[in-house]
């Protein structure tokens, strides 16, 4: 990684979001962001917001079930656009961080597109499954959900019921066991 690279990188946006579908053809339904520094991994922000939906129709009813969607608790949530307005400026030139991220920037990078608003995080990202993959080694781990890897490394887990902060919060916890527990862990393990 150069250092040119680097030296524009303010943070890490840890991040998770729910959707309506479990492929990815789903709408954002919720976001959650663990704002932390590159350099120590201090927490510098932590946000969340709910997204009301505008295409509930095509919603699978397990993917509402497991993110615990509502009518009553979604009925306030900014648009979409709003949404993304908010996090985009948190995000400005922050590498992604998550579990699966693929799955979250997918999302996030269609979500900025759909509202017109400008992506001006960094194109790189980190993906943590990927990092529980290279460091627990198979035969020592059931498989690699985020809850499984978190129980192997003696990290808390999130509720049974998604949210996007809990999620952000949870992957965040685990940036930070690899990076304090792991001598080989680098940002150079970007996806």
């Amino acid at each position: 990684m150069s250092n040119e690279w680097m030296a524009r990188l303010k943070n890490y946006a840890v991040v998770d979001v729910e959707t309506t579908r479990n492929d990815g053809d789903g709408e954002i339904i919720e976001i959650g962001l663990v704002l932390a520094r590159r350099s120590d991994l201090v927490i510098v922000e932590k946000w969340e917001t709910k997204v009301r939906p505008v295409r509930l129709w095509e919603a699978q009813a397990t993917a509402l079930q497991v993110n615990g969607y509502n009518y009553t608790g979604w009925s306030g949530a900014p648009t979409l656009c709003e949404a993304m307005i908010k996090f985009g400026a948190k995000v400005k030139n922050a590498v992604f961080v998550g579990y699966n991220v693929a799955f979250d920037v997918h999302h996030l990078e269609k979500s900025f597109r759909e509202s017109n608003v400008a992506d001006e995080s960094d194109d790189g990202y980190i993906c943590l499954m990927r990092l529980a993959q290279l460091f627990i080694p198979p035969a020592k781990i059931e498989n690699y959900k985020l809850a499984t890897v978190c129980r192997y490394l003696g990290l808390p887990v999130e509720d049974t019921v998604h949210r996007a902060a809990n999620g952000a919060e949870c992957a965040y916890k685990l940036l930070k066991f690899f990076h304090t527990h792991r001598p080989d862990f680098s940002p150079d393990l970007i996806s």
